[in-house]
């Protein structure tokens, strides 16, 4: 009988949580919209460009949410602030439906002034989540590009085994690479040079006996 192993079925749980926070994230913004818009309309904000203040509320919560998420395996400073951005987020979302539920009464000129600092407040909140995530991302590649960590992504690219670190043969000494030169073919000798005979030795001329 083929039984799934525990560790799908965990990244099955996690991947089934994943799509219900998005879902409910969804639908969070949504129901939102239409209170963060009439805030901007009460703020004195263009009726015609009112609905893009919850739409960047709504991409900067995401910004805030997968920020979060990667920076999970950060330092605790960094894990912090994604964290404080993101309850800040959802506190004053829930403010404004709270506000708007009850009937609150926001002043005109007070809410004006937010209105007016809003889209530079979620750009800010964003350019810090951004560099965040950049900084955790160089963080990781600096710890991670040491001399162990640089084969390694060869061997991925090379499509042939490497040898090891640790099992690379040494270059040959000058010494041994003339002793192993030594143990090569026999160089031909040089042809010897022609063997001159020695002149014969002249001797004494005898002369005739006298008759």
């Amino acid at each position: 009988m083929d039984v799934t192993p525990p560790s799908a079925l965990r990244r099955l749980g996690i991947a089934l949580a994943g799509l219900a926070v998005a879902a409910l994230t969804g639908a969070a913004c949504a129901l939102s919209f239409d209170d963060l818009r009439a805030l901007a309309v009460t703020g004195e904000a263009d009726a015609d460009l009112a609905y893009l203040y919850p739409a960047a509320f709504d991409a900067l919560l995401a910004v805030a949410l997968i920020s979060v998420l990667l920076l999970r395996s950060a330092k605790l400073l960094v894990r912090v602030q994604a964290a404080f951005v993101l309850v800040l987020l959802i506190v004053a979302a829930s403010a404004v439906n709270v506000a708007t539920a009850v009937r609150f009464g926001f002043d005109v000129r007070q809410t004006a002034i937010g209105v007016a600092l809003a889209p530079w407040v979620m750009l800010a909140l964003a350019l810090w989540l951004w560099l965040l995530l950049i900084k955790h991302v160089h963080a990781r590649r600096a710890s991670g590009s040491g001399a162990d960590a640089e084969p390694a992504a060869e061997q991925d690219i090379v499509p042939f085994g490497r040898p090891s670190p640790g099992t690379e043969t040494p270059a040959p000494s000058p010494v041994a690479g003339a002793a192993t030169a030594s143990e090569g073919p026999p160089l031909l000798d040089p042809a010897p040079a022609p063997h001159a005979e020695p002149a014969p030795k002249a001797t004494p001329h005898s002369e005739p006996a006298p008759q």
